[in-house]
């Protein structure tokens, strides 16, 4: 099997398995997704990680026992301002950080 289908394969089963794809209706396929991709792969190591990490304290917040919906919202949202806060900070911090060099 080619890097291709393997790669065809890999987004085919996170759209299916993955929580944070549930719901989403797409007017393409995977195949042409990862046709259209370029050659190189361009990762974004802070960004990603910054975002897996706001995905997994939204779906903490929501699913926690005992809470309303309409009031697990307005908290998922507030965590969500202060993160970006913080994320503002940092970014900040290594752009001034990256401007010594």
């Amino acid at each position: 099997m080619s890097t291709r289908e393997n790669e065809i394969r890999q987004l085919q089963r996170q759209w299916a398995e993955d929580d944070r794809w549930q719901g989403i209706k797409r007017g393409y396929t995977a195949e042409e997704v990862i046709r259209l991709r370029g050659s190189l792969t361009v990762e974004h190591t802070l960004a990603r990680r910054g975002a897996e990490k706001l995905w997994r304290l939204a779906d903490n917040i929501a699913g926690a026992a005992g809470l309303l919906d309409d009031h697990a919202e307005r908290i998922r949202f507030a965590g969500i301002c202060e993160h970006a806060g913080a994320v503002a900070k940092t970014s900040a911090a290594y752009a001034s950080a990256a401007r010594q060099f």
